[in-house]
């Protein structure tokens, strides 16, 4: 079984035994700090003129919650287990797609771009709202305290001004206020 180390893998490379590909390569995430290399490693084969490509990547990154605004690492383990077959130009009709379709890819010409497989199925398995836990508390939207680290006074009145921004003026009107209290032009 041959195995290759880099991220794009030509058609006629893949024997029929197989082929290995070792991940050890670097990936950029908008929503997420990647701290390190994706490792891993993908298993492919022919049939016919699908390739299959199962394995794992595996990658550490620090991600920013949606809630608390804390950095917290995670470990993300992605399975990948998808048919890449032939893309035909000549059928442009559009499909609606089932849940089966979700493990389908196309590929154009004769080679793979392993790189953007693997960082198509790493977004793909990203939650859709990034939490540091499920019991994750947030912000105050008054002060901005985080209240996981313990309760703000803002409910009882006591250390801030009550600002509705939805009432008359809104937030122009707070800003007003904030810029006179501080003698801000």
């Amino acid at each position: 079984m041959n195995v290759v180390k880099e991220m794009i893998v030509r058609l006629k490379d893949i024997k029929e035994e197989g082929l290995v590909v070792d991940l050890n390569a670097g990936v950029s995430l908008d929503m997420a700090r990647v701290e390190g290399p994706v490792c891993g490693s993908l298993l492919i084969h022919k049939a016919g003129a699908n390739v299959l490509i199962s394995g794992t990547a595996r990658l550490e990154m620090t991600l920013t919650c949606s809630r608390c605004l804390i950095e917290f690492g995670n470990n993300l383990e992605v399975d990948i287990n998808l048919t890449y077959m032939p893309w035909q130009d000549e059928d442009t009709r559009e499909y609606d797609l089932q849940e089966t379709d979700m493990d389908i890819g196309f590929y154009i010409g004769e080679e793979i771009d392993i790189h953007q497989l693997v960082t198509e199925q790493i977004l793909l398995t990203m939650p859709m709202k990034i939490v540091c836990s499920d019991t994750c508390l947030g912000l105050c939207p008054v002060c901005g305290l985080n209240l996981n680290d313990g309760q703000c006074r803002c409910k009882d009145g006591n250390s801030h001004d009550k600002t509705d921004f939805n009432t008359e003026g809104g937030v122009a009107s707070y800003l007003d206020r904030l810029r006179s209290k501080y003698k801000v032009k």
